[in-house]
């Protein structure tokens, strides 16, 4: 059996946009026992969702003037 690696960068950004626990577990295709060791480990233990996620992402493309 193969061992699945889990990124804890990505499993905090996956909870930033709004997924729960139990979602993300599932997502990864988690037993019971899986799930307890990753909510577990020391970067995760205690991280909520985040209560909203927002659907739009801000690109500033105005030129920037310096003053000389």
């Amino acid at each position: 059996m193969e061992k699945k690696q889990i990124v804890i960068s990505e499993v905090k950004k996956l909870l930033e946009d709004g997924m729960n626990r139990k979602d993300i577990s599932a997502l990864y295709q988690l037993n019971p026992r899986d799930a307890k060791m990753l909510w577990n480990h020391p970067s995760l233990k205690g991280v909520k969702k985040a209560k909203y996620s927002v659907g739009i992402e801000l690109v500033d493309d105005t030129p920037v003037e310096t003053a000389q």
